[in-house]
């Protein structure tokens, strides 16, 4: 009798270590499968982009007339140098006649050393997800292109929204998207100061670079 029951004793032990040995081994295997803590963005980030250090990023601003253009792409261009990151405004060398020369254009560019570029499509005031663009080219394409006419200064105007995409040497379409404000109905300088500094902020969150 006493044989039985310590056979059944024996049992019920191996039973026990059993079940906690699966649900060891369970637990170890959820904590392998976990994935790493990240910062959810609503913005577009390309799948395979990896965060680097950039040599130099040119700044393009897609608007008409070519005041406001000087204007915007300084303010961004300060906002960044100011922060560390290297970069230049479109303005001082990027004319119609060198776009229309894309070898041209894009030896220009790759001697002057922008290796990224940050570029601004104006959108409008209506939303900030309206008239949203694709663009499938490379940092060199999309200096080319039509550059919407807007006043900026308009009294009626309270918030203009500009689309803000990232582009790198060697990749094909935008690493990184998303939508800018500058609040209009006093100085434009000042509203682009508020709108460089949202785009700063934005691309060190989703740490493009």
């Amino acid at each position: 009798m006493t044989s039985i029951t310590n056979k059944m004793a024996a049992i019920r032990l191996h039973g026990v270590q059993l079940l906690l040995s699966t649900l060891l081994a369970a637990m170890i295997m959820g904590c392998n499968t976990q994935k790493p803590s990240t910062t959810q963005s609503t913005n577009f980030i390309a799948p395979d982009y990896v965060k680097k250090d950039y040599k130099k990023i040119l700044v393009i601003c897609r608007i008409d007339p070519e005041t406001y253009r000087k204007r915007i792409e300084k303010g961004i261009v300060s906002e960044l140098n100011d922060h560390r990151y290297n970069a230049g405004p479109a303005y001082e060398f990027v004319t119609q006649d060198l776009i229309r020369d894309s070898l041209k254009l894009r030896s220009t560019v790759e001697t002057k050393g922008y290796d990224a570029a940050i570029l601004l499509t104006y959108l409008g005031q209506m939303t900030s997800v309206q008239d949203q663009y694709t663009l499938n080219g490379n940092m060199y394409s999309v200096l080319a292109g039509s550059y919407p006419v807007v006043d900026l200064e308009t009294s009626a105007q309270k918030i203009a929204y500009f689309q803000a995409d990232f582009f790198i040497a060697g990749k094909r379409g935008t690493q990184w998207r998303s939508n800018v404000r500058a609040k209009l109905g006093r100085d434009l300088d000042i509203a682009t100061q508020q709108m460089a500094m949202e785009l700063r902020k934005k691309m060190q969150a989703d740490r493009i670079f």
